[in-house]
């Protein structure tokens, strides 16, 4: 597409420039018709505050994806009312947290071990770690990619330290995490703080490109120029996309390009995607996380 611009490359997903806008909805009391098509929950206690801040959440994600249902408190839980949701309920209901992590290394599926390791996790090992010197990214026009790349393959201590759990997947630490898909190149990550998250994107919508769904979203000025500055940073390097403790992509910050260049504030998520989970991924990018989290059970 003209305008478009892509700046990554990566077995999870691909990073190019999009936008989507999306219109302001209106977040007053149910009144759609049509029954219940889902109830949630509060997970834990919540205060009526919470509830309807997670409804004004609830909404905007059923209207990034066009959906005519509406979300509304009853009583102490949440009631979806309309003809029939786009996607699970569960899908629907993830929390929705977004942080930018930068990829230290690989790790292989978890064995459990006769020990049980200490809660830090080590460093990655030297010959395993995903650094700009190891990766030797090298743009080539000649290349089927368009840049060559040294294969890391992953770090076999970790094998035997379980994934962190999406409750302790806090933006101040580093984290172990899986990944989402099983094409991904590593059964897990290991990943360092968080250096800015996206709760939420200015617009996203779900794209349909010569047959394949992708994600689309913009930011705002001032988190345009908050991801500059990490893209900038890991530039010819892996960063992730952490989605409620699952790496749902992590791609190669400009690996065709011999200088870094701006975003200008938006960018697209591809990577194996049909349309729901294209519509699920872009209502928790534009909708932002919830207040408090919910059981679709």
């Amino acid at each position: 597409m003209a305008g478009r611009r892509s700046f990554g490359r990566a077995p999870l997903g691909t990073l190019v420039a999009a936008v989507a806008a999306v219109a302001a909805l209106g977040l007053g009391a149910c009144s759609a018709p049509g029954p219940a098509v889902a109830v949630l929950r509060p997970i834990g206690t919540a205060s009526s505050d919470q509830l309807s801040a997670d409804v004004a959440v609830l909404n905007r994600r059923l209207q990034i994806m066009g959906a005519s249902d509406t979300a509304a408190v009853q009583g102490s839980h949440i009631v979806i009312r309309g003809a029939r949701l786009p996607i699970p309920a569960a899908s629907l209901a993830r929390t929705g947290h977004i942080y930018m992590r930068p990829v230290l290394c690989g790790a292989p599926d978890y064995t459990p071990a006769a020990t049980v390791p200490a809660d830090a996790l080590p460093a990655c090992g030297p010959s395993y770690a995903d650094n700009s010197a190891n990766l030797g990214v090298s743009p080539d026009s000649q290349a089927a990619a368009g840049y060559q790349i040294n294969n890391m393959p992953p770090d076999p201590t970790f094998a035997r330290y379980p994934s962190t759990t999406p409750t302790a997947d806090l933006p101040t630490r580093s984290v172990l995490l899986p990944a989402a898909g099983a094409d991904a190149m590593f059964p897990r990550f290991v990943l360092g703080p968080s250096q800015m998250s996206l709760d939420p994107v200015t617009s996203a919508e779900a794209l349909n490109q010569f047959g394949q769904w992708a994600v689309g979203y913009s930011l705002s000025p001032s988190a345009a120029a908050a991801w500059d500055r990490v893209a900038q940073e890991d530039f010819h390097q892996f960063l992730a996309i952490d989605i409620d403790g699952q790496v749902v992509t992590a791609p190669i910050i400009e690996p065709t390009q011999g200088v870094f260049t701006s975003f200008q504030g938006k960018g697209e998520i591809a990577g194996n995607f049909d349309a729901a989970s294209a519509k699920a991924y872009s209502a928790l990018f534009g909708g932002g996380p919830l207040a408090v989290p919910l059981d679709a059970g």
